[in-house]
């Protein structure tokens, strides 16, 4: 996939966020448009075409005209600022280079062209508050300025978002800052692809559902694995394109190189298996005299840590115990006898010795 597909500019924060996000979501199928996208590919069109609908309902009518007023008011303050007309370009499509290579393109929902400034303004139809800086704006302004050949032009980069700003939010386009974010993207999509980071991001990856990086309990393997990928073992990740069987394959050979003592600062120890509660009634007779009948029902899987740190602070505030710690270690010593232990299982520990 070309980099101008890959990184197109609504995935630029997501994929600047995550550099493996992009490798990964290349060999999934494209998602059924939402209802939310739905709406918002629906604003988009009537701002780009004036039409009002009479089958819109109230908060789309209200986010519509509301979104016009803004752009208007916007309109208005930059010519009175000018004093000249201001070129109103709607939709407008550019390609985004980088070092004269193609980087990207897309389409800026509406550019605003006087002698001395430009603005682009991005449609947001949500009502989670979209930042004025996201790259997918400095993307699009970075082609503009090309298209526009504005060296010479102040450039504003900004959100219309109706439901969550009272007016258009700008800001000063930053075309150094840009070009490096690009320029660092693509340099850790060449010699890192497989690097995965959490974050906002995460709510818009394909991948996330299995995102390894997102389970709790494989977050250690992932950064044992991420380095492993970087430094000693990075010929198996060419033999795969689904990145799940790369994952597979890769923690498969994490544990190899570790068993086999070949990365320093790792070793896998046994550890005991997760505890799960044989005799919930037994655990509430134990505690019926300081957990309500309704708190308990609330706390019933034991093999949480949920019920521990409950009971202690009940326990610290009923009894007079000095520390938090005295009353975990009572409330472990009274449910014990109603646990029983799992299997033990391998897991992949970083140890602190021989760390380079």
């Amino acid at each position: 996939m070309n980099n101008y597909q890959l990184n197109r500019p609504s995935s630029l924060d997501k994929r600047i966020g995550c550099t493996a996000s992009g490798t990964v979501e290349q060999e999934f199928p494209e998602e059924e448009t939402s209802l939310v996208a739905e709406k918002g590919i629906k604003l988009h069109k009537l701002l780009e075409t004036g039409e009002t609908p009479d089958n819109l309902d109230s908060d789309e009518l209200w986010n519509l005209e509301t979104a016009r007023k803004q752009i208007k008011k916007l309109v208005s303050d930059l010519e009175e600022k000018t004093g000249e007309e201001v070129h109103i370009h709607k939709e407008m499509n550019v390609d985004i280079f980088l070092d004269f290579d193609k980087f990207t393109k897309g389409t800026a929902d509406l550019v605003l062209v006087s002698k001395d400034m430009i603005v682009i303004i991005d449609y947001k139809s949500g009502r989670v508050k979209v930042d004025k800086t996201s790259y997918q704006l400095q993307a699009y302004a970075l082609g503009v300025s090309q298209y526009f050949k504005a060296s010479d032009k102040k450039i504003v980069i900004g959100i219309c978002q109706p439901l969550c700003y009272k007016k258009i939010q700008i800001k000063t386009f930053d075309e150094q800052y840009a070009v490096e974010s690009f320029r660092k993207l693509l340099k850790d999509q060449k010699n890192n692809p497989y690097h995965f980071n959490t974050g906002s991001h995460c709510k818009y990856c394909k991948f996330r559902t299995q995102c390894p990086a997102l389970a709790n309990s494989s977050k250690e393997l992932v950064k044992v694995a991420n380095e492993i990928t970087a430094q000693q073992a990075p010929q198996f990740l060419e033999k795969y394109t689904l990145v799940k069987g790369v994952l597979d394959d890769a923690y498969k050979k994490v544990k190899e190189l570790v068993s086999q003592g070949l990365v320093k600062g790792y070793e896998i120890k046994e550890i005991a298996g997760r505890k799960k509660c044989t005799d919930i009634e037994g655990v509430y007779k134990e505690w019926k005299d300081y957990i309500k009948p309704s708190e308990f029902m609330g706390l019933c899987d034991i093999s949480s840590t949920e019920f521990i740190d409950f009971a202690k602070r009940r326990l610290k505030d009923i009894e007079d115990i000095k520390t938090l710690k005295d009353s975990e270690l009572r409330v472990k010593k009274s449910i014990e006898p109603f646990m029983t232990t799992g299997k033990p299982s391998k897991k992949i520990v970083k140890s602190i010795k021989n760390i380079e």
